[in-house]
């Protein structure tokens, strides 16, 4: 029947928002249609918020929207900030749809594999861009040094691969027992990374590498790596890189044009002069000053969700020459702090409790499958990953849906299940 949840169909729907994300403002479609297949679950009772497999999904959203929702009565838009807090319940009905299908099934991977299949033919398509100064299918021109793919906001394609890193490197991992060259793929998604010329995304994929290597060494069985097959990979990408994408004369002055003004700008933080500093980090100490005033002013509870931008002008400080107003202060913390106040920070801190915590109550073989799952939020959450803002669009959705798999895996564990391939 309808209402009873299929593993298939959340697949399809969760691998369709992944596809769709080059494509604003329809990659939420998915999402949407998953929230309603979730309230229908629990308009038929087929779904109980306490039962073992929701109950990460509903620690996760209370943490989130319960500091919205206080947040309403002194929002700077209340408007805005009441669609945003309202919406956030069609991303919890689609987490009940989804944990309910994958505890009842044993297919959780085929995200994994999906996921894995689409960041790499989108860092084919951006090397594709390198080399040759266009996209491939012609869909955007390359306006910017950077490479954007098919994605047309310049550093967006380094962070949303940096988001599902987690997923391609256990894909390649699992891949590299029966093809022993399949590390070479690792190559172009890194160096994707490297020039879309976002420094948040090169961050966020020390952050994602640094949990994967803490994620093996805690493995029950952990795989035997050969020196020399490492040393083969490693050679044997970068020919292929060098052929593939610098056969061109201007293909690596490309590469170094995405890299060199980031880079640049970096050396700028051991500068004695102030502008130089300021610059280094594009002008976001002044942001981070006005968050923390408007923080102060409204300790409690915030200005609300997407509210930051409207509050602005109110709260920068006298020598703020460079904005009129701001989107977000560029720091998840700082953005929670001032959205939600010191009820928002403290459910980031109980979420972030909870998700660690159930991660360490895992015993070895339901830790195997469930950690590079778990790892997408830590990703996504972690403190200093200033991409875009916390509450809007493109990064709720983004979050939501790393939290989907996390829920899921624990749903999983949690039902003595393991996907078919955990210990591949």
């Amino acid at each position: 029947m309808v209402h009873e949840p299929n593993a298939k169909l959340a697949s399809a729907l969760l691998l369709a928002f992944v596809v769709l994300l080059p494509f604003e403002p329809i990659y939420n479609v998915p999402l949407i249609a998953l929230g309603g297949l979730g309230l229908l679950r629990l308009a038929c009772r087929r779904a109980r918020l306490g039962s073992p497999e929701n109950r990460f999904l509903c620690i996760a959203f209370l943490c989130i929207w319960l500091p919205m929702l206080a947040s309403l009565p002194d929002a700077a838009s209340p408007a805005e900030s009441i669609r945003k807090t309202a919406s956030t319940c069609i991303y919890f009905l689609a987490g009940v749809y989804v944990t309910g299908a994958y505890r009842c099934f044993r297919d959780l991977d085929r995200i994994m594999w999906g996921v894995a299949a689409i960041c790499l033919f989108w860092c084919l398509d951006a090397l594709w861009q390198l080399h040759t100064g266009a996209e491939r299918f012609e869909v955007l021109p390359w306006e910017k040094e950077r490479l954007t793919g098919l994605f047309h906001v310049v550093g967006r394609i380094g962070y949303v691969l940096v988001s599902f890193a987690p997923l391609v490197f256990e894909a390649v991992r699992r891949a590299s027992g029966r093809w022993p060259w399949s590390p070479i793929l690792l190559a172009p998604f890194v160096l994707v990374i490297l020039l879309s010329g976002s420094r948040a995304s090169w961050l966020a994929l020390a952050v994602a590498a640094i949990g994967y290597v803490l994620y093996l060494v805690r493995r029950a069985h952990r795989p035997r790596w050969n020196p020399k097959r490492i040393v083969g990979v490693c050679v044997a990408a970068g020919l292929a890189l060098g052929i593939g994408v610098f056969a061109k004369p201007d293909g690596a002055g490309r590469a170094w044009k995405a890299v060199e003004p980031r880079m640049e700008v970096l050396t700028g933080l051991w500068s004695e002069d102030p502008e130089k500093r300021v610059l280094a980090l594009s002008y976001r100490p002044v942001i981070w000053e006005t968050a923390v005033n408007m923080f102060r002013a409204h300790w409690l509870n915030g200005v609300g969700p997407r509210g930051f931008r409207h509050a602005y002008p109110e709260y920068k400080p006298a020598r703020d020459r460079y904005f009129r107003s701001v989107a977000s202060p560029h720091s998840p913390v700082l953005e929670i702090a001032t959205d939600t106040g010191v009820l928002g920070l403290l459910g980031y801190v109980v979420l972030a409790a909870a998700l660690l915590a159930r991660l360490r109550r895992l015993e070895p073989g339901p830790f195997e499958s469930a950690c590079p799952y778990v790892l997408l939020p830590i990703v996504a959450l972690f403190p200093f990953n200033g991409h875009l803002s916390f509450h809007g669009v493109l990064s709720t959705g983004l979050i939501w849906w790393t939290i989907f798999m996390s829920a899921s895996a624990f749903a999983l564990a949690s039902s003595g299940r393991r996907p078919a391939t955990a210990g591949a």
